[in-house]
């Protein structure tokens, strides 16, 4: 009889092991099925990115295919919006939440990326310490990407991995350009005369990348001609420099098609339209003052002539 309790038990004890790991391989396989996994390092700051969002996009409008990786859910009905309002590129889209954005040729090859997180912005480009891999198969996009830039304490790196639905956003035709300069001409409201330290753009093409009113005390000042962008600081408070920079471009002409900013102390984001030409800017709280993004389209990035430079 205590031989028979005994057998019992161990069969219980077996069958109790049994379902023990059964549950725990399920587990594994579950975790290493999640469609997205990945971690953000910022000096000594680890984030977790476990959402993500694979999709069609124009990248220097070339077709591409971008995956976002984030530590909060994304707002994809946001995202299908900006992609349709920017013919393709989402630059209207924005996510102040840690993330990272990792670009790719169709061909699978990892072209850019840029992470952000407590007001801290990388992008990298033609770095061979990026690195990733993308594929595309039955309507999904799998892949991974590593980066690390810098060196201890200021070290910066992120790595993710990723098997997601491919999300295409139908785009419609744009506009004729003919039709948007008539409405452009059409509109009766005069723009304000700049002030007299400020350079007018020209009126009769585009506007020169030089001809944008950056503060005097503006530092670190990078003109980025193959992104379209313009980079600096600035000692002034996040408010102060978005108030500054929102009264130069009126007094430019340049209009808010939004007709609003978003402001906070934290940061801001200024959305301006001049004719064919558009910006996009960030104001961040820096350690000392502000650091400002400026993306911008339909800009001349020209070579000045010496005519020109003098009066700079």
């Amino acid at each position: 009889m205590v031989w028979h309790v005994a057998r019992l038990g161990w069969v219980t004890l077996g069958i109790c092991c049994g379902v023990w790991l059964l549950a725990d391989d399920t587990a594994k396989g579950q975790a290493a099925a999640k469609p997205a996994q990945g971690t953000l390092r910022i000096k000594d700051k680890t984030y977790h990115l476990e959402h993500g969002v694979a999709y069609e996009a124009k990248a220097f409008d070339q077709d591409a295919i971008e995956v976002i990786l984030s530590s909060k859910p994304i707002a994809v009905d946001q995202l299908k919006a900006a992609l349709v309002k920017g013919q393709g590129k989402p630059d209207s889209f924005f996510l102040f939440q840690p993330h990272v954005v990792v670009t790719f040729e169709k061909s699978g090859k990892i072209s850019y990326s840029n992470c952000w997180a407590d007001n801290t912005s990388i992008s990298v480009s033609g770095d061979p310490k990026l690195k990733g891999e993308l594929a595309l198969a039955n309507g999904r996009a799998l892949g991974k990407a590593t980066m690390e830039t810098g060196e201890a304490p200021d070290l910066k790196s992120f790595d993710v991995r990723f098997d997601l639905p491919l999300l295409v956003v139908p785009i419609p035709n744009p506009e004729p350009k003919t039709a948007k300069a008539e409405k452009s001409k059409s509109k009766k409201a005069k723009p304000a005369q700049p002030a007299s330290d400020d350079k007018p753009a020209d009126a009769d093409g585009p506007v020169h990348v030089r001809d944008l009113p950056l503060p005097k005390d503006a530092s670190d000042v990078e003109y980025k001609q193959l992104v379209e962008q313009i980079t600096f600081k600035s000692p002034a408070d996040v408010k102060t420099l978005a108030a500054y920079l929102s009264q130069k471009l009126k007094a430019q002409g340049w209009e808010d098609p939004d007709s609003g900013d978003l402001i906070t102390p934290q940061s801001a984001i200024l959305k301006r339209e001049k004719g064919e030409a558009s910006l996009t800017i960030f104001v961040k709280r820096a350690s000392q003052g502000s650091s400002v993004n400026i993306m911008s389209e339909g800009l001349s990035w020209k070579e000045r002539k010496p005519a020109d430079d003098s009066d700079q």
